[in-house]
């Protein structure tokens, strides 16, 4: 079975994109802040804000306003359709393929 993070490699472009989107959809709180996300996937923040920062571009996140004097940027999942890619990208790989022991390349 292909690895998660060699799907995202040839699928997606980057190792860490479909760990971030997969991240996002499994997790259970349709809102989360940046950190979070580094920390499930093991990847430094600044390259995990670049993936947020994509998938907001697509419809399929939305900035949360920061309350004046908090330093995290939290994020909200949609609704979007295109969610549905990624489920399905998530049906094909083995699902403890984006475990810390794991991280991207």
């Amino acid at each position: 079975m292909i690895s998660g993070y060699e799907l995202g490699e040839v699928l997606f472009g980057r190792s860490l994109r479909l760990a971030v989107a997969a991240w996002i959809r499994t997790n259970e709180s349709e809102m989360f802040f940046q950190a979070e996300v580094a920390k499930g996937v093991d990847y430094a923040q600044s390259g995990v804000s670049q993936e947020l920062d994509r998938l907001g571009a697509l419809g399929m996140l939305q900035k949360v306003p920061r309350s004046p004097g908090d330093r995290r940027q939290y994020y909200l999942r949609t609704s979007s359709p295109l969610w549905s890619i990624i489920d399905a990208a998530l049906e094909v790989v083995d699902e403890r393929s984006f475990t810390a022991n794991q991280s991207p390349p």
